[in-house]
């Protein structure tokens, strides 16, 4: 039996969709009547009206549906602040590495320049 199968169409004018807390209203009396406005029959209005709340029905994410989205959000949250910390940590390393190096190659360029300087006097 399908929503308008009493013949009053009335009866469903506010279709409501549960979506965890949230509720979404859908006026199929009103949706039934621009479509019969538009050309179409009562029959073929109702059929689509009653295709729209099927297809809003199995098709809509609910709130239930949403929480292992979040809950994948926050972990890849986390795993981004992690990844972060691991990048400044080995960012500090290299710049520590390059200052160690850059330190040797002064002072071996100053050493190599004196000893040159003491041979030439």
């Amino acid at each position: 039996m399908g929503i308008f199968d009493s013949g009053y169409i009335l009866f469903y004018d506010i279709f409501v969709l549960f979506m965890g807390l949230n509720i979404m209203l859908f006026d199929t009396l009103k949706y039934t009547k621009s479509l019969i406005a538009g050309g179409l029959s009562q029959r073929q209005a109702e059929a689509q009206a009653e295709a729209l709340v099927a297809v809003a029905d199995e098709h809509l994410a609910t709130k239930q549906d949403l929480i292992p989205l979040k809950q994948d959000l926050s972990t890849l949250k986390q795993d981004l602040t992690l990844l972060k910390q691991e990048l400044i940590a080995l960012e500090l390393r290299l710049e520590n590495k390059l200052t160690m190096k850059l330190g040797r190659f002064i002072a071996i360029s100053t050493a190599i320049l004196a000893m040159l300087i003491s041979f030439h006097h």
